[in-house]
C-alpha cells in the first residue's frame, strides 16, 4: 500500500511528521509537509493507494492549496481513494466545497 501523508507543521510542533515517521516501518509512505501544492498539481496521485491528511488549512504560517490542485485531487479521490483524517485532517481544504461534502 502507497500511502499520500500530507501535513502541516501544526505550528512547528510537525506531529504529522512523528505520526508518519511511527508508521513507516509498516506502509510505504510519501510524506510531505507544508509545501504540498507542487505534488498536487503536477505529481502522479495515481500511485498511492491512499491519502492521509493532517493539515488545518490556512493555519500554522501555510497557506489554503492552490485553486489549480482542486479538480485534481477531487478526481483522484472520486475513483475510490479512502481517506483517513487526522485531528483537524477535515479542515485541510475547507475553501472547497466538495472536500466540505466529502468529509462531513
Amino acid at each position: 500500500m502507497k500511502v499520500l501523508f500530507l501535513s502541516d507543521n501544526h505550528f512547528k510542533t510537525h506531529g504529522g511528521r512523528i505520526i508518519a515517521g511511527k508508521l513507516a516501518d509498516g506502509f510505504d509512505i510519501t510524506f510531505v509537509e507544508d509545501d504540498f501544492n507542487g505534488l498536487l498539481t503536477k505529481g502522479d496521485l495515481g500511485r498511492y493507494s491512499v491519502l492521509v491528511t493532517s493539515i488545518i488549512g490556512d493555519s500554522s504560517g501555510v497557506p489554503h492549496s492552490v485553486a489549480e490542485a482542486s479538480p485534481r485531487l477531487r478526481a483522484w479521490l472520486e475513483t475510490g481513494v479512502p481517506v483517513v483524517l487526522l485531528h483537524g485532517g477535515s479542515a485541510a481544504f475547507w475553501r472547497w466545497d466538495w472536500w466540505r461534502e466529502v468529509v462531513g
